[in-house]
């Protein structure tokens, strides 16, 4: 795993992209992207979406369109975890 150290603003541990000797250390660097440019399935950074009316719920949408207000809310309460 590496570097223990928590970042509570990218909520994760913290690695820095401009020290290619962290891998030597033990840390790694989360990549959406092969070495090629093209996609690794599964490793997107995307997210749910949280835009639908209720009860209509298509592929990806996991709930309701959320206020800004109630988004920093669910962050800041998922930090706590």
């Amino acid at each position: 795993m590496g570097a223990r150290d928590f970042d509570p603003e990218q909520v994760g541990f913290r690695v820095d992209p401009k020290k290619p000797d962290s891998c030597n250390k033990g840390e790694t660097l989360f990549s959406t992207t092969w070495p090629d440019g093209t996609a690794i399935n599964g490793n997107s950074v995307a997210g749910h979406s949280f835009e639908g009316a209720p009860g209509l719920h298509k592929e990806g949408v996991v709930g309701r369109e959320l206020k800004e207000g109630e988004r920093y809310e669910l962050i800041e309460y998922l930090k706590t975890l």
